[in-house]
């Protein structure tokens, strides 16, 4: 099927994102291959809604720190204060070593913290 592969692109996402089809996405991308994963959070990041919020924030459950840092750039753009407590969680486990990843997650927290 078109647009259910892996290394599924941004537009094929993008479009599912748009149009609100979340049970498509969740069910064919939300556990896919990085580069997916990654075009998905970017796809979520252009637009608003607690849908695409909810789905950023099921991203960063994921293994991969590539997802996780698309997912906190998309947050930064569209998150809520909602995603702060969440965020600050994470960070509490995150071992000190994940610089890159720390310093994303402080730049989102930093961002969110009062926005509705």
């Amino acid at each position: 099927m078109f647009g259910f592969s892996k290394g599924a692109s941004t537009e094929s996402i993008a479009k599912l994102v748009r149009s609100g089809k979340w049970d498509k996405i969740r069910k064919n991308y939300l556990n896919s291959d990085t580069e997916t994963k990654v075009n998905l959070a970017k796809a979520c990041g252009e637009t608003t809604g607690d849908d695409s919020c909810n789905l950023l924030m099921e991203l960063l459950n994921s293994e991969e720190e590539e997802v996780k840092i698309a997912a906190l750039k998309s947050l930064t753009a569209t998150g809520n204060d909602h995603c702060v407590s969440r965020i600050q969680a994470m960070m509490l486990v995150l071992p000190e070593d994940k610089t890159l990843l720390r310093s994303e997650m402080q730049n989102t927290l930093n961002n969110l913290r009062g926005k509705q």
